[in-house]
């Protein structure tokens, strides 16, 4: 009778255990935005085909394309520990945002110019980081590194972790902490990449990237909370 009894109890909490996984499942909210923390000179969001300037505290969404001028910077957050430098005279157009306790998954297009990822994985959070340039993606998990784009060349600088670069028909390179990878497009339309050590000023601009660590918002989610809840009491 005992063990009848024990088994009926194992078998009522394992039902009481799956819907109780489930909804706390469903109580993660997934976000799909992110905030520019920091903006320097002549910078721009271009939404819908409309342009406007772009202001500190401005929400970033899906498809949203970022444009800077001439000595011209924007900081964009996605979470506590992780953001992007838009550097100067470059065109970033932002493409999925997933954002959640648990995980971060961003996917960026640098257009042109440069840009810079900083994201420190924080405890029990996953990150999948994809930025693309012309002719290579960079994939990483939690690091620091520098994406430069020209017409046929995407340059990968790597200043913390490990990103994995890949390009169409290329096998897959590794860039490790004070490394570099170059993919261009060849004469006979196929990509190459090679991998070398990074130079000095190299490192001097992944120090001045590190540097915008600074620059982001303390309490983020619940900033980021704040600013949503604001807006949606603006009208239309």
């Amino acid at each position: 009778m005992k063990r009848i009894v024990l088994i009926s109890l194992t078998a009522l909490l394992s039902l009481m255990v799956g819907p109780l996984q489930e909804l706390n499942a469903e109580k993660e909210v997934s976000r799909k935005i992110g905030l520019v923390t920091f903006r320097v000179g002549n910078a721009e969001i271009k939404r819908e085909n409309k342009i406007r300037k772009i202001r500190v505290r401005e929400i970033i969404e899906e498809k949203d394309v970022v444009i800077t001028g001439k000595n011209s910077k924007v900081i964009i957050q996605f979470s506590e520990g992780a953001f992007i430098a838009v550097q100067e005279n470059s065109e970033v157009q932002v493409q999925t945002i997933d954002h959640s306790p648990s995980r971060l998954n961003f996917f960026v297009r640098l257009l042109s110019g440069r840009l810079g990822v900083d994201a420190q994985n924080r405890a029990g959070q996953k990150y999948d980081i994809r930025v693309q340039g012309p002719t290579a993606v960079a994939l990483v998990r939690g690091t620091t590194f520098i994406v430069e784009a020209e017409e046929q060349t995407t340059r990968v600088l790597v200043g913390e972790g490990e990103v994995e670069v890949q390009g169409p028909g290329a096998a897959n390179l590794f860039v490790k902490a004070g490394e570099k990878a170059m993919a261009e497009l060849g004469p006979n339309k196929t990509i190459g990449i090679e991998k070398n050590m990074m130079d000095d000023f190299e490192q001097s601009r992944m120090r001045m990237l590190e540097q915008f660590r600074a620059s982001k918002a303390q309490n983020f989610d619940h900033l980021i909370d704040q600013i949503e809840r604001n807006r949606n009491l603006m009208p239309r």
